[in-house]
């Protein structure tokens, strides 16, 4: 009969886990913990006073205006837009 050798367990060894795969446990776990506590730690700030480059809803503002425009309805879309030619569209320099 043999004998086995009286070092051996039964069963599966446990594997070693590779370090960077501990690395990145911790590191995920402390980016869960920050993420949850900073949260307590952080006050935002109110907005007390209107911010003056946003519009009120239902108005806008584009590039440098300084006035905040009324959107348009479906009627005065209709009736004062107009559709511009295209200029250029499909031109090749020789």
């Amino acid at each position: 009969m043999e004998k086995q050798p009286q070092n051996s367990r039964r069963g599966l060894a446990p594997r070693e886990v590779p370090p960077a795969v501990g690395l990145l446990l911790i590191m995920a776990l402390m980016n869960t913990l920050l993420y949850l506590c900073l949260d307590h730690f952080f006050i935002a700030p109110r907005q007390s006073t209107v911010d003056p480059t946003h519009c009120p809803y239902g108005h806008f503002r584009i590039g440098q205006m300084k006035n905040c425009s009324p959107w348009l309805s479906c009627e005065e879309l209709r009736t004062e837009v107009r559709q511009l030619k295209r200029v250029g569209e499909g031109a090749v320099k020789r």
